[in-house]
């Protein structure tokens, strides 16, 4: 849940772990982050219907931009491959972290998501959906 200015009124409660098209996530969403004008948030879910073609059965890391209500998985690689491991549940991986611009969200584990990459750490860009390694990490 989020409340702050970037499309809800005042005071008002809103929940960021659904689709596109308003249907709650159907499994557990956790450790959100939220970028510094309340626009974006980033969080990790269990859920398979936030987006199509989520197969993976593991918990994937999801944007949601609360102007436009578009949610997006950034767990992906380049090509769209989906993660061979879980990103940011609670007890199984880190938590996701978005930059206060809300261009990047960083998150840990899936280690096939950047080619050659064995720190299994990664920063997405949400405006490109391009997965890159932090410099000095590869």
């Amino acid at each position: 849940m989020v409340v702050g200015p970037a499309s809800a009124a005042p005071g008002v409660t809103e929940g960021v772990s659904v689709s596109s098209t308003g249907a709650e996530a159907d499994f557990i969403s956790e450790v959100s982050a939220i970028s510094a004008d309340g626009r974006v948030a980033a969080f990790a879910s269990l859920a398979s219907n936030l987006v199509p073609e989520d197969t993976n059965g593991l918990a994937d890391i999801f944007v949601r931009d609360r102007v436009t209500g578009t949610t997006e998985r950034v767990s992906v690689s380049s090509k769209g491959r989906e993660g061979d491991g879980h990103s940011g549940i609670v007890g199984v991986a880190g938590y996701p972290a978005i930059s206060a611009d809300s261009r990047f969200v960083a998150f840990p584990e899936a280690t096939n998501l950047v080619k050659k990459d064995r720190t299994a750490r990664r920063i997405s860009s949400f405006a490109t959906g391009s997965p890159v390694i932090p410099s000095g990490s590869a």
